[in-house]
C-alpha cells in the first residue's frame, strides 16, 4: 500500500512539472558587449532565443542608427536529466551612425521581442587617446574604486594590438592587502577598432571582484607576453621563430568600506536588485489534510555569488507539517556582472482542516545604488484546508452500514421483498469494520509521512555507498600520484553521486557547494589544470583535507582567487 501512494504520488507530481516545463515563458533576450562606444568602433549585439524559430529577426529597426557589418547564426541542442533544451543566437557586428545617446531597438524574434538596450556614442573610443597605438598595451577599468565590503565591483582589462600574435598569455589579476574572491563573466570578447587613424584589434576580459575585508587592497599590475612574427605586422612567418613582446599594466588601489552602521539585517546582502518570488501551486486547486502541495521559492540578486545568498527562513503555522528538499544554487554573468539565484522547494502537508496563513517573509538587503537598506518581501497568504478524502473501501463499507429490518409475511402468508435482518443482528459489525478500514487507510497515511521524514542524506548515502568506494580510491590514488588530471576527473563523479541532481561539470561548480579549506583545495587544483601544469599542486595535502571534510565539514571560508586560462589556447 505504501509503495502504491509513493507511485502514485511521483507520477502527479511528475507530470506538473512536465506541464510547467512545457507552459514557462521562452527566454528571449538582447546583449552589447559595451555600453559607451567610439563612433568609429565596432561591437557586438547577441540576440538569443530558445524558441524553436527557423525565420530570421528583422533587423529593419537597427538600421536607422546603426550600420550591420556582419551576423552569423548559431544554435545547440543540450540534454540534461531528459529534459531537452534549444538556444539559438544571433552575433551581429555593429557599427553606430551618429554620436549621442543611442537606443538598441526592440527586435521581434520568432513569437517574442528582445528589450531596448542604451548605447552611448562617443566622438572618440572612450579608452583612446588620439595618439597612434604602439603595438600592444594593456587598458584597465574599474568600475567602482569604493565599493563596500562583499560588493561586487567589476574589473576590465583590454588588450590592444596592432599585431597578430602566434602564442600569447595573459596573466589574472591578483590582489594585495585583503581577501578577494574574483570571478571570470564569461568569454572574451574580440572585436577592432581605428585608434589614431591605425587600425586596431582589442581583446577584452571581464572580472567580478568580491573584497572580504574593509581596507584598502591594492590590484597588482596585469602582465601580457606573446610572440611575433620577426618584422610581420598583422602576418604570419611560419618559418621563424618570431620575438616576444611583453606588457604590463599599472597598479590599481580601491579603498574598501565597511558594513554601513544603518544595515540592521542578520545577512550582508549589497546587492544592485533583490528580488524574492513564490511559484506555488494553482490558487483554485483544493487543499486537503494529508495530501502534499509545493511551494518553491527563488531568491535572485544582481551583484552577488549564489554562495552569499542567505537560507530562506518560512515560519511554519500551526496545522502544517513542512519538509524542505535542498537548494539549488546558480550563477549567471549578465553586462551588469553576476546575477545569484537561490531556488528552494518545500512540501507542505497539512495535518487538519480549516484556514491557515501562511505568514510573510522578509529579507532585509542593501541597495548599492541607492545607498539605502531595503526589503525582499513576499506577503502573507491565507488557504482554505478541506478534510482528507476516504479510501473507496471507506465509502463502500459507509453505504453498505445502513439498519436492515426484519422480512414480514404479506397477506398470503409469504415472506415479501423487505431485508431479511434486523437492526439488532448487525449493529455490531459494520461500526467495528468500519473503524478497522479506517485505522488501516490511517496507518497508511502515517508510514507515508514517516518515509518522508526520513533524513534525505541517509538514505542517498544507503544507496551510493557501493558506488562511492571506488571513486574514493580513483581519488586517492590519484593524490598519491599527484595527477591533477585523474583527480579532477574522479572528482567531479563523486560530486555527482554526493549532490544528485546537481549536474557539476567544473571544479568551479564544485567549490561552490564546498567551503573551508576543502574549497580552497578545488581552487588550487584548478589553478595548476588551467595553468597547464601540475607542479603548483600537492596531492597529498588535498587527500588530507578532503578526507578530514568528508568526517566533520569545517565552516565556510571565502574563496581563494581562480587561476585564469591564457588567451588562444
Amino acid at each position: 500500500m505504501v509503495s502504491y501512494i509513493r507511485a502514485c504520488a511521483f507520477i502527479v507530481l511528475t507530470t506538473c512539472a512536465l506541464l510547467m516545463t512545457q507552459h514557462a515563458a521562452a527566454k528571449t533576450s538582447a546583449l552589447v558587449q559595451a555600453r559607451a562606444v567610439g563612433i568609429n568602433d565596432s561591437f557586438q549585439l547577441v540576440l538569443t532565443t530558445d524558441q524553436d524559430v527557423s525565420d530570421p529577426p528583422d533587423l529593419s529597426p537597427l538600421q536607422q542608427d546603426f550600420d550591420i557589418l556582419s551576423q552569423s547564426k548559431s544554435s545547440s541542442v543540450s540534454i540534461v536529466n531528459g529534459s531537452m533544451t534549444r538556444s539559438t543566437s544571433w552575433v551581429l557586428e555593429l557599427m553606430a551612425k551618429r554620436e549621442g545617446n543611442l537606443v538598441i531597438p526592440s527586435i521581434v524574434v520568432g513569437n517574442e521581442q528582445t528589450a531596448a538596450v542604451d548605447v552611448t556614442v562617443a566622438a572618440t573610443s572612450p579608452a583612446a587617446s588620439g595618439a597612434p597605438p604602439s603595438e600592444v598595451d594593456l587598458e584597465i577599468d574599474v568600475d567602482n574604486l569604493s565599493p563596500y565590503v562583499q560588493q561586487q565591483f567589476i574589473f576590465t582589462v583590454r588588450l590592444v594590438h596592432t599585431l597578430q600574435f602566434a602564442d600569447a598569455s595573459l596573466t589574472e589579476p591578483t590582489v594585495s592587502g585583503g581577501n578577494v574572491i574574483v570571478e571570470k563573466l564569461g568569454d572574451d570578447v574580440a572585436y577592432e577598432t581605428t585608434r589614431g587613424g591605425t587600425r586596431v584589434g582589442i581583446v577584452e576580459r571581464r572580472y567580478a571582484l568580491f573584497a572580504q575585508n574593509s581596507e584598502k587592497i591594492v590590484i597588482e599590475p596585469l602582465r601580457f607576453e606573446g610572440r611575433v612574427s620577426q618584422n610581420r605586422r598583422l602576418g604570419f612567418d611560419p618559418f621563424g621563430r618570431g620575438r616576444i613582446v611583453r606588457k604590463q599594466s599599472d597598479p590599481i588601489e580601491v579603498d574598501v568600506r565597511p558594513i554601513p552602521a544603518e544595515f540592521s539585517g542578520t545577512t550582508w546582502l549589497p546587492a544592485r536588485q533583490l528580488m524574492l518570488v513564490e511559484n506555488s501551486p494553482d490558487g483554485t486547486a483544493d487543499y486537503r489534510v494529508g495530501e502534499p502541495l509545493t511551494r518553491t521559492l527563488t531568491l535572485q540578486a544582481s551583484g552577488l555569488s549564489a554562495s552569499q545568498l542567505p537560507e530562506i527562513d518560512l515560519p511554519v503555522p500551526d496545522g502544517i507539517k513542512q519538509y524542505p528538499d535542498q537548494p539549488t544554487l546558480e550563477n549567471r554573468v549578465s553586462e551588469d556582472g553576476l546575477v545569484a539565484i537561490r531556488q528552494q522547494k518545500l512540501a507542505l502537508i497539512p495535518s487538519q482542516p480549516g484556514k491557515v496563513t501562511l505568514p510573510a517573509v522578509e529579507i532585509p538587503w542593501w541597495n548599492t545604488q541607492t545607498g539605502q537598506q531595503e526589503y525582499a518581501r513576499l506577503p502573507a497568504r491565507t488557504i482554505d484546508v478541506l478534510p482528507g478524502t476516504l479510501p473507496a473501501a471507506n465509502a463502500a463499507a459507509d453505504n453498505q452500514s445502513q439498519p436492515l429490518q426484519a422480512a414480514s409475511p404479506d397477506a398470503t402468508g409469504n415472506l415479501s421483498n423487505a431485508p431479511l435482518l434486523q437492526v439488532g443482528d448487525t449493529a455490531g459489525v459494520w461500526p467495528w469494520l468500519s473503524l478497522a478500514l479506517a485505522i488501516g487507510w490511517l496507518a497508511t497515511v502515517l508510514a507515508w509521512l514517516w518515509s518522508r521524514r526520513q533524513p534525505r542524506k541517509e538514505l542517498r548515502a544507503r544507496r551510493t555507498q557501493p558506488q562511492m568506494k571506488p571513486l574514493l580510491a580513483a581519488i586517492k590514488s590519484a593524490c598519491d600520484d599527484n595527477a591533477a588530471e585523474a583527480c579532477k576527473a574522479a572528482l567531479l563523479q563523486w560530486a555527482n553521486l554526493q549532490w544528485p541532481g546537481s549536474n557539476i561539470r567544473s571544479l568551479g561548480a564544485l567549490a561552490a557547494l564546498l567551503d573551508g579549506e576543502l574549497q580552497a583545495q578545488v581552487h588550487q587544483l584548478s589553478q595548476a589544470l588551467y595553468r597547464q601544469r601540475g607542479g603548483g599542486w600537492d596531492g597529498k595535502k588535498f587527500w588530507g583535507v578532503f578526507s578530514a571534510w568528508k568526517t566533520s565539514p569545517g565552516p565556510k571560508t571565502a574563496k581563494p582567487v581562480p587561476q585564469l586560462e591564457p588567451l588562444y589556447r
